[in-house]
């Protein structure tokens, strides 16, 4: 969106719902000391909430940046969502990066937030919750966010970025007005990911912002038997019908970063990589992350 030379992606590791949040302190420790940029935490229904994880994420770590993949809007009222993240950000000032999204709506209609128009209340929250973080002091009455004159005692000192999880057009525009970057899920061919991408960076062009960013969440097998693994990967994440080859990476650091290197090219600013489900344990994260870290990174970076 800029005439600029594109800056080399930001490479991250996935802590996904099937990690226990004991191992967390040392994965995010691991992601930091293998060179990795950031460490995006899942918060899925019912597993753990995101605000303990990534705080400690954040405070066993000296630069790691530490995203929110992504907190559903349904299930926390947006003036105590915009509490947890001033404070956070207060806490470890310029590492945060938090993401906001519907929720998955079976999730959602669980524990009785399912809504009718899903859009309408990711819209009234992240707009407010914009509002709240900058500070003002926030009065709307919507068809979902109602707040009267709501003000953070201690608001962050910089404009916090904020991300929304889109996979649908409308949606995608949506991620591109209100938010200042675009959360893809697994599982996309490169069309797909062009598709998307263009989406919510036009939607963002005609807000009147000049740049946005796509995180890409990018299932990654290496070693033997790495394609049957993306694919166990693959289907593990709702992506069942996926081709492996098509979507994810797999193989030696030299064809991932060819991979990296080629979505970057159609508009992808950082990757979140995803461990395939065999990737159980610490010292198989520690593996997973020094391959990331010490081998893909210097090659597209």
């Amino acid at each position: 969106m800029t005439a600029d030379a594109p800056a080399p992606p930001r490479l991250g590791m996935t802590f996904t719902s099937d990690m226990d949040p004991r191992d967390l302190v040392e994965i995010a420790t691991l992601t930091e000391r293998h060179g990795l940029d950031e460490l995006w935490v899942f918060e899925d229904c019912f597993t753990a909430s995101a605000m303990p994880v990534v705080t400690a994420a954040l405070a066993a770590t000296s630069r790691l940046r530490v995203g929110i993949a992504l907190a559903p809007v349904p299930l926390r009222n947006v003036a105590l969502l915009a509490m947890d993240l001033a404070a956070i950000e207060r806490m470890f000032p310029g590492r945060l990066l938090p993401g906001i999204g519907t929720g998955v709506l079976p999730w959602m209609a669980q524990v009785g937030e399912a809504v009718q128009s899903p859009m309408t209340r990711l819209r009234e929250s992240g707009e407010a919750l914009r509002r709240l973080l900058a500070g003002e002091t926030v009065t709307t009455a919507g068809r979902y966010v109602t707040l009267t004159d709501v003000t953070l005692g201690f608001p962050p000192e910089r404009a916090l970025p904020l991300y929304v999880g889109a996979r649908g057009p409308k949606m995608l525009a949506l991620a591109g007005e209100i938010g200042d970057g675009t959360l893809l899920d697994t599982g996309l061919t490169d069309a797909d990911i062009a598709e998307k991408v263009g989406i919510s960076r036009d939607a963002a062009l005609a807000a009147g912002k000049t740049s946005h960013e796509t995180m890409l969440l990018h299932l990654t097998a290496t070693g033997p038997g790495a394609q049957e693994r993306l694919a166990a990967g693959l289907a593990r994440w709702g992506a069942p019908d996926a081709v492996p080859g098509t979507t994810g990476s797999a193989g030696t650091a030299e064809e991932v970063a060819a991979d990296v290197r080629r979505l970057a090219g159609l508009g992808v600013t950082s990757f979140s990589f995803m461990p395939t489900p065999d990737v159980a344990d610490v010292p198989a994260f520690d593996a997973f992350l020094r391959f990331l870290g010490q081998e893909v990174g210097p090659l597209v970076r």
